[in-house]
């Protein structure tokens, strides 16, 4: 259940930005960014975590910081596939 809370908790954060960016009007943040630009840009960075994540794969050695590590999906795939559930 750890291991499937980031990638969930990504997938329902990108869904409440979604709907709040479309009933938003432009107000802008110190009169040069549009905060709902903001928004939609958190809102498709988090899209694409939860879609990184949940993909069962080990990440290349260029993704720095991730590089060689398995995602989560990959370590839910693994644990499910497996005889031993804690």
């Amino acid at each position: 259940m750890i291991l499937a809370a980031g990638p969930l908790l990504s997938l329902i954060f990108g869904i409440v930005l979604l709907y709040v960016a479309r009933n938003m009007e432009d107000k802008t943040l110190m009169g040069i960014i549009l905060i709902r630009e903001m928004i939609i840009l958190t809102r498709s960075y988090q899209l694409y975590m939860f879609i990184s994540t949940s993909i069962p794969i080990i990440y290349p050695k260029a993704w720095m910081g991730y590089g060689g590590y398995p995602s989560d999906g990959y370590q839910i795939r693994k644990l499910l596939k497996s005889k031993n559930t804690y």
